[in-house]
């Protein structure tokens, strides 16, 4: 099993931090009837061998900032885990793309609490 670290010494980092999208997300009647703020952060590991200063050889941030607002802007969702794994896998499919991590959090979910959320990674193998 390859692990991240073999995969980042090979490949650029390209992210996201802290985008913040409007989404119906939740199991709680307020969650279900409202759109809330939801902090998305997204990252993908591509190979520096294709790095030629060629738009086409590299993610574009919006490509990503896109798969997060699509997922999650896309109807109600019950579960953070469901958004997830849904922006995992489309960036998953992005060309190159060798890892891709994803970390959704939502920020008025817990009193006293920063934030709650769910991160998962994808490592090709």
């Amino acid at each position: 099993m390859t692990t991240l670290p073999e995969i980042a010494a090979g490949c650029i980092r390209i992210f996201i931090e802290d985008l913040r999208v409007e989404a119906r997300l939740g199991i709680y009647p307020r969650e279900i009837k409202s759109p809330q703020t939801v902090l998305v952060t997204l990252e993908v590991w591509i190979p520096r061998a294709r790095l030629d200063d060629a738009i086409e050889n590299t993610v574009n941030y919006d490509d990503l900032c896109d798969i997060a607002r699509q997922v999650l802007q896309s109807g109600h969702l019950n579960l953070v885990e469901s958004a997830v794994e849904k922006m995992l896998a489309r960036l998953a499919a992005l060309p190159g793309v060798k890892a891709a991590r994803v970390c959704c959090r939502k920020p008025h979910a817990v009193r006293g609490a920063r934030a709650a959320g769910v991160e998962a990674l994808y490592i090709k193998e």
